[in-house]
């Protein structure tokens, strides 16, 4: 039984639009996936905020341990160079992280604000990336940066040290 080779092609184009229907629904889930993930890795973020903010103002963590927290940020260093998270960008974080943790207080309302900035970046780094790999390694030091923010914030409200809005300079 001999097959026509246009009744052949005809058969596997009426079933690749099948397929790529089908590639993209997979796609179109595994996103949604990954939104889900984002959204909960962002609320364990807040809620983390919001407990480091508590201890921090209470004093639980003293300068010595704010330091060492510091120092768990280069440990997970990742190569910049791409798009977002540059090299202009990493070295502003690593600039930030290496004064913090040789004298917490130098600490001011402007390096929160850039480290929230660069943790922003991570992201958009993040959301560019499809290396699976380079992803993970992204959302790690994200995680580090947003905890760094947080607990610099913390440090400057424990000493004392307003932010400019509360003061009324913003």
């Amino acid at each position: 039984m001999a097959i026509d080779i246009t009744t052949l092609i005809s058969a596997l184009l009426s079933q690749a639009l099948l397929a790529a229907v089908i590639i993209l629904v997979l796609i179109l889930y595994a996103e949604r996936k990954f939104n889900v993930v984002e959204n909960r890795l962002e609320s364990i973020l807040n809620f983390n905020e919001a407990l480091l903010l508590v201890l921090l103002s209470k004093g639980v963590i003293s300068d010595s341990e704010y330091r060492l927290l510091l120092l768990m940020l280069p440990s997970s260093r990742v190569p910049a160079g791409s798009k977002y998270y540059t090299r202009d960008v990493e070295r502003r974080l690593y600039e930030i992280i290496v004064r913090l943790t040789n004298d917490p207080r130098t600490a001011t309302w402007d390096d929160v604000t850039e480290l929230e900035k660069i943790y922003d970046v991570i992201w958009d780094e993040i959301d560019a990336t499809r290396d699976r790999k380079r992803r993970r390694e992204l959302i790690a030091l994200s995680v580090k940066v947003k905890v760094v923010a947080v607990m610099t914030k913390a440090y400057l409200i424990s000493r004392g040290v307003m932010p400019p809005w509360v003061e009324g300079r913003g």
